[in-house]
């Protein structure tokens, strides 16, 4: 894997997430990355606080998309991207709103 491919990190992230069911360790090699690529560091932690919302963790979701460089970025619409049915989570819900008044 090239330090410089960012989709292959996500992808890998991705792998330990869903299939092994291991969010720590997703979340690891996100971080990972970003270490050694910080390019890509919006869509990275945009991909963290996905996970982090998804196992619960909505105070560290918000803190990651708090830090995106970026303030054109629209992680809300990469969130959604990944799963559409974010749209019906009430945690996502409240914290887009949050964000928004930010």
């Amino acid at each position: 894997m090239l330090p410089e491919n960012i989709d292959s990190w996500i992808d890998l992230a991705e792998l330990y997430f869903t299939e092994m069911q291991d969010p720590d360790m997703a979340t690891l090699v996100l971080k990972e990355c970003l270490y050694a690529n910080p390019k890509g560091s919006d869509e990275v932690i945009t991909r963290m606080s996905i996970y982090a919302l998804l196992t619960g963790d909505t105070q560290t979701a918000e803190q990651l998309l708090l830090s995106i460089a970026d303030k054109n970025f629209n992680y809300e619409e990469k969130m959604l991207n990944y799963d559409e049915t974010l749209a019906e989570n009430p945690n996502f819900c409240k914290l887009m709103e949050l964000l928004k008044q930010k």
